[in-house]
């Protein structure tokens, strides 16, 4: 049974004390715990943050947050978020961009005309 059907049966089995805050603070303290009730934002910054997000990507506000938080957890695993900026970088270069050089290139450096034809300088200098 999904998460609605069970919160309807529990709602129609115990409706008649839904009145008494007791018995509300127990029941939805219990359907909370079981995993039953939506998540409710209610800060201003994450609601406009979760709007652009899922505007940017086309996902649904939930899958917005979904792949943000297994992304999370994703680099917490791997200990990225402990590493400092310059051992970031050297692991991006490692992992992304490294890999993309032909074998035969990788390991040679750049002549001095090569490196000024990067930088845009010409035989009239910049």
């Amino acid at each position: 049974m999904g998460k609605d059907g069970e919160v309807a049966k529990l709602t129609r089995a115990y409706g008649s004390l839904a009145e008494n805050s007791l018995f509300n603070y127990l029941f939805f303290n219990s359907l909370t715990r079981r995993g039953l009730v939506a998540v409710n934002i209610k800060n201003e910054r994450v609601e406009r943050l979760l709007d652009t997000v899922a505007a940017m990507t086309g996902e649904t506000k939930t899958e917005a947050i979904r792949r943000a938080l297994e992304e999370r957890r994703d680099r917490l695993e791997r200990g990225a978020d402990d590493l400092n900026p310059a051992d970031r970088l050297r692991r991006l270069l490692e992992r992304e961009i490294w890999p993309t050089i032909p074998a035969e290139v990788r390991g040679t450096r750049l002549t001095k005309e090569e490196e000024e034809a990067l930088l845009g300088f010409g035989p009239l200098g910049a």
